[in-house]
């Protein structure tokens, strides 16, 4: 194993960090010494609660750009409207 990347409410649970860090510890070979590297102070404030959603908005924002999986992927707020949730499902399947 070469990284672990958390992210997400949970962990942000009480105490998170310093429990998977000492399993970690204990499931590894001696000599192992993992590194934790924080949030990065430049991010602007409430980013981390959240990231998950900007990763989201710049991973569709990629995706979308191309029309054939735009068309494929996208439900019209038309569809919507006459069909309901089962456009979704429509999409999905």
């Amino acid at each position: 194993m070469d990284s672990i990347f958390v992210c997400g409410g949970g962990s942000r649970v009480a105490g998170f960090g310093p429990r998977l860090f000492a399993d970690v510890l204990e499931k590894h070979a001696a000599g192992f010494k993992p590194s934790v590297v924080p949030v990065p102070d430049h991010l602007p404030e409430g980013f981390v609660e959240c990231a998950s959603w900007y990763g989201g908005h710049l991973i569709a924002g990629i995706v979308m750009k191309d029309q054939s999986v735009r068309s494929k992927h996208c439900v019209t707020r038309a569809d919507y409207r006459d069909h309901g949730a089962r456009a979704i499902w429509r999409k999905l399947t």
